[in-house]
């Protein structure tokens, strides 16, 4: 969540799909987002910029190049290498290898497909903001984010990586991206005018082994199916974060905390010592036996 130099408000998708998973954690996202984000996110990054290039007609050799040239400043940098996801030892090189190999995975199975169905052709890595409403005092609310690859069709593709595989029944049950983009794809926002509902959202989803980095990359396209109707759910859960925000407060704890969620731990949440971790130690999660009696 962002305030202009005018005080209008513009809301990250990807901080939505964050407040809808713990509210909490959106809120310490925005007071303290020096904070970065995880190795597996780094590694997604190079995978994109690998994406990016090919779909907007880049060389394989570019996109070997872009790739590094997303993992290496950030990491170097030191603010985003803040916690680890991956089951193995993370170094910079392993990144970029893994990386290249999710890339690999992408150029062997997706991307004949995008080619074969007529994906291609317009720009990757739409960015856009549309205005939502009007405050009472004047100022707007707007939403915004990053297409990765709007397609000549009645359909638009996000680029994943991760360990395992999507559950398709999950993301057209609970996402909050593909309703976001669909929306914004049919108020324009995409240098194209024929989307129109419903429409069908794509995860084209790079799967890396779990504990070897040399084992079996390989992908997957998830499809989903958005009406307007979804459209309308996803603005009630952007009035429910505003709620939040002007009553409660951004520097008040808020009392929404999605401790049972298995994304609450320190391994994925970088704010996760500001929050559950102040109160309880690792420890105080470990397996117990059964007690018996003397």
């Amino acid at each position: 969540m962002i305030t202009d130099e005018q005080g209008n408000i513009w809301i990250r998708q990807s901080w939505l799909d964050t407040f809808m998973r713990c509210p909490n954690r959106g809120r310490l996202e925005t007071l303290h987002p020096e904070v970065g984000t995880s190795d597996s996110a780094l590694l997604g990054t190079g995978a994109h910029g690998g994406c990016e290039t090919i779909c907007n007609g880049g060389s394989i050799a570019e996109a070997r190049d872009a790739i590094t040239a997303a993992v290496m400043p950030e990491y170097e940098l030191g603010v985003k290498w803040t916690h680890k996801s991956n089951e193995y030892p993370q170094n910079l090189d392993h990144l970029i290898y893994q990386a290249n190999k999710c890339f690999d995975a992408w150029l062997e199975e997706i991307l004949p497909v995008c080619q074969k169905n007529g994906w291609m052709g317009l720009k990757a890595e739409q960015k856009f903001k549309e205005v939502l409403f009007t405050l009472p005092d004047g100022r707007t609310v707007g939403i915004q984010g990053t297409a990765d690859l709007p397609t000549p069709k009645n359909l638009i593709i996000d680029w994943k990586t991760g360990k395992r595989p999507y559950k398709q029944w999950e993301k057209q049950r609970h996402a909050i991206q593909p309703s976001i983009y669909s929306w914004a794809a049919t108020r324009g926002a995409f240098e194209a005018d024929h989307y129109k509902w419903p429409m069908t959202f794509v995860y084209g989803v790079m799967i890396r082994p779990l504990t070897n980095l040399d084992g079996n990359y390989r992908t997957e396209l998830i499809p989903v199916q958005r009406t307007e109707a979804h459209a309308r759910w996803a603005m009630k859960q952007i009035q429910a974060a505003l709620t939040m925000a002007f009553t409660v407060g951004m520097d008040t704890e808020w009392p929404m905390v999605a401790e049972g969620n298995f994304l609450c731990s320190q391994k994925w949440c970088s704010n996760y010592d500001r929050c559950r971790g102040m109160v309880l130690s690792p420890s105080d999660d470990d397996k117990i036996s059964l007690p018996t009696s003397p």
